[in-house]
C-alpha cells in the first residue's frame, strides 16, 4: 500500500550565477532570467514573495515540486548551467501583520 504524501504550502528560492547567465541566457540582460522565472512560477500558481522567492498558493507535495522543477529545466535549456542553488521548504499559514503598524489600529 502506497503512503500518501502530506501536502504543505511550499516556498522556493532561486540563486543563479550571473556570470553563467551572461554566457547561457543573455550577455546584455542576464538578470532578465529572473523575470522569466517569475512568469513561469506565477503561471504555475506561485506568487512572488520577495527577491527570488516564491510561495505556492496551494498545498502541494515534494513530488509535485520536483516535477515542476523538472519541467522548468526542460523548458529553459539555459537554466541548468546557471543554477547556484534552489531551495524548497514547507511553510505554514502566512499572516499579514502590517495592520499592526497602521496608526488607526492603536
Amino acid at each position: 500500500m502506497a503512503v500518501k504524501e502530506k501536502k504543505f504550502y511550499k516556498a522556493i528560492y532561486f540563486d543563479l550565477f550571473i556570470k553563467e547567465l551572461k554566457i547561457h541566457y543573455s550577455d546584455k540582460n542576464p538578470k532578465g532570467a529572473y523575470a522569466v522565472i517569475m512568469r513561469y512560477m506565477k503561471k504555475n500558481n506561485y506568487y512572488h514573495a520577495q527577491f527570488s522567492g516564491y510561495h505556492s498558493n496551494y498545498k502541494t507535495t515534494d513530488a509535485s515540486v520536483f516535477d515542476l522543477m523538472g519541467q522548468m529545466n526542460e523548458k529553459y535549456e539555459w537554466l541548468k548551467y546557471c543554477i547556484n542553488h534552489i531551495e524548497v521548504t514547507n511553510i505554514g499559514e502566512n499572516y499579514d501583520l502590517s495592520i499592526l503598524f497602521k496608526e488607526e489600529e492603536f
